[in-house]
C-alpha cells in the first residue's frame, strides 16, 4: 500500500480539563471531544474521514475485492434453527440480497402457515443504521414487545406490536436495554432504562399497555454505579426477577408474574464477592453460587417461601477440580453445563435421581454450549457444538431415549473444505508450577502443489518436490513425467529441471552397469572357457541365467514389485549363482562322458570310436544324478535362508525384500532348468560331436 506522505493529517485542538476523584487530579486535553452534538467535534471527525480516505485512495479497489470476499464466506440465505415456545414454532431467517433478519413463526407445527413477525428489511428502509432486539412474545402469544435502535448506541426504544392486527401500539418507550419481562396478565411487562449520559441500566419500570401515556411508575433504581439492572421472566412463567450484578456481585429480587402489582422481594441480599443466578421450579429456587468459598461454583436449593442464604442447601456441591457454568430446568430432568480440565460436558440428571449421565461429544478439543432450550415440558435437550474442524452444529439429544439428532450444521462456503482432511489433537505443556496447561491444535493433511524446502546450492535457490511412488517404477514414471513437463511446461530463462533421487542414482548404476555387465559377462566366459577347453560348454552354462531370470521375473511381477537398484541387484546375485550351478552340474557331466569314451576306446582298442546315442544319454543321466542332491541343498538352503525377509518391517526391508526376491523366484527355476534342460540340450550337443567325429 502507497501512502502520500504530502497529505498532512489533522491535529486535534489540546483543551486541559481537570478530573478529580480520589484526591487525584487527571487532565484530559481531549475531554471536549465526548459532546457528540458539538459543530467543532463533528467537523474534526470529517478531517479524520477525509484523511483516511485521501490516504487509503490506492487500496480503493482491494478493499472492495475483500469486502466481497469476506462476503462471499457468508451463506446469505440461511435459517436458524426452529424452536417451539408456547404453542408456536420460531425462527429466523436471512435472504439472499438483503441485509437484516427476517423474524417469523407457525403455530403447533412446522407445516403450518407462515406469520412474519418483523421483516428488518422493511424496517430498516431510510435508516444509515438499525438494530431490533429483545423479541418477547405475551404469554398469550397476542402481543411483542421489541427494541430498536437506529443511532448505533445501543439506546433501544421499546415498542409494542399486536399480533393480532398487526399494529404497532402506542407505546414507546425510550433510551432502554431493549429487553422486558411479561407479566401473567399480558398486560404489563417491566423494562430497564439507562443513565442518559453514562448508558449504564438502572432503573426498572412497570408499563401498562392499556395506559401507553401514563406515566410509568419505578419499581427499582440501582443507585450503586458498580451495578447494572436487567430484568427475566422464569422459565416457569411464574416469576419475574430484578438482577442487579458488578464484578464480584450478584443480587436477584422477584414477584410472582400473576401478581405483577405486588413489591418485589430479596432472594439474597447482596454480599460483596457472593454471586448466584436463579431458576424455579415447582415450590423451590435453584442457585448456581459461590457461596462458602465455592469458587468453581455449585448448585443450591431453597424454599420460594425462604429465601436467604441461610437456607439454601446444597444439591451439588463444590468441586476443586470442576467448574459448574449453568444449569437448566425441564419437568422431568436437569442440565448441568460443567468444565473440566478445560473442555466443557453436559450432564443429564433425572429429577428422582435414578439417571445421573454425560451426553457424548466426539473430538479432543471443542467448545459446547447449551442452546435455546425455551420449552419447559419437553424430554429434547439442544447444544451447540464446534471444534477446530467442525463448523458450528446444533444437536438436539432425547434425554428420555438418549439419542442424538444433527439439525444444523453451519455451511462452510468453500469447495475445497472436507472435515476429513483435518486431524484436531489435545496437548499438555508443563508451566514452571507443575499445573497442566491444555493446548488445541489442528493439522491439515492435505496434499498442496507446491515447494516444501527452498535452498541454495551452487549460488543458485532450488527447491525440492518429492514424489513418492507405488504405481509405477521410477524410470518409466519420469519418462512419462517428462513428457508431461514438457508439453505443459515452460521454464523460464535461467531455471532448470533435474530429475534427481532414486532416479539420479539408478541412472548412474544403469550408465555403470551398461559397461560392467558385458565385461563381466566376457570374463565369466573366458573363465568358462578356460576350464573346459572347448566353445560349447560355457556357452551351456551361461545358458542357466535366462533359466534363472525367468523365475526372478515371475516372483517379482507376482510380489507387484517396480524395476529398482535393488531389485537389479537381486538379478545380478541370481546370475551368479545360476552359473556356479550350472558349472557345477556341467562338470560332472562332462567327465562323466569323458570316463565312458575312455572305457570304450580301452575295450576296443580303437580311440577314434565314437559313442552312440544310448551310451552318450546314460553317461548324461549318470552325471546329473551325481549332483541332484547338491543342486537341490544348495536352491533349498538360498530359498529359506532368503524367505524370512520377505516377512519382516522396518527401516530398509523394503530394500532388502527387493533383492531377495529375485533370487527367491530365480532359485526354483534354475535348479528345475539345470537339472532337466541344461542336461537334455547337453546331450544334444554331445551327440552331433561324436557324429562330426564320425
Amino acid at each position: 500500500m502507497n501512502f502520500d506522505t504530502t497529505i498532512k493529517s489533522p491535529v486535534a485542538e489540546k483543551i486541559p480539563y481537570q478530573l478529580k476523584k480520589h484526591d487525584d487530579i487527571r487532565v484530559d486535553d481531549y475531554y471536549w471531544m465526548k459532546e457528540r452534538e458539538n459543530p467543532e467535534v463533528i467537523d474534526y471527525l470529517e478531517r479524520e474521514n477525509d484523511y483516511y480516505n485521501r490516504m487509503t485512495a490506492s487500496s480503493a479497489s482491494f478493499k472492495t475485492e475483500l469486502f466481497e470476499e469476506l462476503k462471499g464466506r457468508i451463506k446469505e440465505d440461511d435459517e436458524s434453527v426452529p424452536y417451539f415456545l408456547n404453542g408456536y414454532w420460531y425462527s429466523t431467517r436471512y435472504e439472499k440480497g438483503k441485509e437484516y433478519p427476517i423474524y417469523s413463526r407457525k403455530k403447533d407445527s412446522l407445516t403450518a402457515q407462515e406469520e412474519i413477525l418483523f421483516d428488518c428489511n422493511e424496517m430498516a428502509k431510510g435508516q444509515d443504521y438499525f438494530q431490533l432486539v429483545g423479541i418477547n412474545v405475551s404469554p398469550d402469544n397476542t402481543k411483542v414487545t421489541f427494541g430498536v435502535d437506529t443511532e448505533s448506541r445501543r439506546k433501544y426504544t421499546l415498542y409494542v406490536k399486536d399480533l393480532e392486527t398487526g399494529e404497532v401500539l402506542d407505546t414507546e418507550i425510550k433510551n432502554t436495554t431493549g429487553g422486558t419481562a411479561w407479566a401473567a396478565d399480558n398486560v404489563h411487562f417491566f423494562y430497564v432504562e439507562k443513565n442518559p449520559q453514562t448508558l449504564r441500566s438502572e432503573k426498572v419500570f412497570r408499563h401498562n399497555i392499556q395506559s401507553p401515556k401514563a406515566l410509568d411508575p419505578l419499581i427499582f433504581h440501582e443507585e450503586d454505579d458498580t451495578f447494572s439492572v436487567y430484568v427475566l421472566g422464569s422459565k416457569s412463567l411464574e416469576y419475574v426477577f430484578i438482577a442487579s450484578y458488578s464484578t464480584l456481585t450478584t443480587e436477584y429480587q422477584f414477584v410472582k408474574a400473576n401478581e405483577p402489582l405486588s413489591e418485589f422481594q430479596l432472594v439474597q441480599k447482596r454480599t460483596r464477592g457472593l454471586e448466584y443466578s436463579i431458576s424455579h421450579f415447582e415450590d423451590h429456587f435453584y442457585i448456581l453460587n459461590n457461596k462458602d468459598g465455592a469458587t468453581n461454583y455449585k448448585i443450591s436449593k431453597t424454599s420460594v417461601e425462604e429465601t436467604s442464604s441461610d437456607y439454601w442447601v446444597d444439591l451439588l456441591a463444590h468441586r476443586e477440580e470442576v467448574l459448574l457454568e449453568d444449569f437448566q430446568i425441564f419437568k422431568e430432568f436437569w442440565v448441568v453445563t460443567e468444565r473440566e480440565q478445560g473442555l466443557s460436558r453436559l450432564k443429564v440428571k433425572r429429577w428422582d435421581g435414578t439417571e445421573d449421565y454425560f451426553i457424548p461429544v466426539s473430538g479432543e478439543t471443542y467448545s459446547l454450549n447449551g442452546e435455546y432450550n425455551t420449552s419447559f415440558d419437553t424430554t429434547t435437550f439442544r447444544f451447540g457444538f464446534n471444534s477446530m474442524k467442525t463448523p458450528s452444529s446444533v444437536f438436539e439429544y432425547d434425554m428420555e431415549t438418549k439419542t442424538q439428532t444433527l439439525l444444523k450444521q453451519q455451511e462452510v462456503i468453500d469447495a475445497n473444505f472436507e472435515v476429513a482432511n483435518y486431524v484436531e489433537k489435545r496437548l499438555w505443556a508443563t508451566s514452571r508450577d507443575g499445573a497442566q496447561i491444555p493446548i488445541s491444535q489442528v493439522a491439515d493433511i492435505v496434499l498442496r502443489r507446491g515447494a516444501p524446502v527452498i535452498k541454495s546450492e551452487d549460488a543458485r535457490p532450488n527447491a525440492w518436490v518429492y514424489v513418492d511412488l507405488n504405481t509405477s517404477d521410477v524410470g518409466g514414471f519420469v519418462a512419462k513425467a517428462r513428457q508431461v513437463v514438457d508439453e505443459m511446461v515452460e521454464l523460464p530463462p535461467g531455471y532448470t529441471l533435474v530429475w534427481s533421487g532414486q532416479f539420479e542414482y539408478m541412472e548412474r548404476a544403469s550408465e555403470r552397469l551398461r559397461l560392467v555387465i558385458p565385461l563381466t559377462l566376457l570374463l565369466i566366459y573366458m573363465l568358462l572357457y578356460f576350464n573346459f577347453r572347448n566353445i560349447a560348454a560355457p556357452m551351456l552354462v551361461m545358458l542357466s541365467v535366462p533359466f534363472a531370470l525367468v523365475g526372478g521375473f515371475w516372483f517379482v511381477y507376482w510380489l507387484g514389485y517396480n524395476l529398482s537398484v535393488a531389485v537389479a541387484v537381486g538379478f545380478i546375485a541370481l546370475a551368479g549363482v545360476a552359473i556356479e550351478t550350472g558349472v557345477l552340474v556341467l562338470t560332472f557331466i562332462e567327465e562323466e562322458v569323458k570316463r565312458l569314451r575312455a572305457e570304450k576306446a580301452e575295450e576296443q582298442g580303437d580311440a577314434s570310436k565314437t559313442l552312440s546315442v544310448e551310451e552318450i544319454q546314460h553317461a548324461v543321466r549318470d552325471g546329473t544324478s551325481q549332483r541332484v542332491r547338491p543342486v537341490v541343498m544348495t536352491a533349498t538352503s538360498t530359498i529359506v535362508g532368503l524367505l524370512p525377509i520377505m516377512f519382516i518391517s522396518g527401516t530398509g526391508a523394503d530394500v532388502m525384500q527387493r533383492i531377495a526376491a529375485p533370487m527367491i523366484g530365480g532359485m526354483l527355476t534354475t535348479t528345475v532348468l539345470t537339472l532337466l534342460v541344461l542336461p537334455a540340450i547337453y546331450s544334444l550337443v554331445v551327440q552331433h560331436s561324436e557324429k562330426t567325429r564320425s
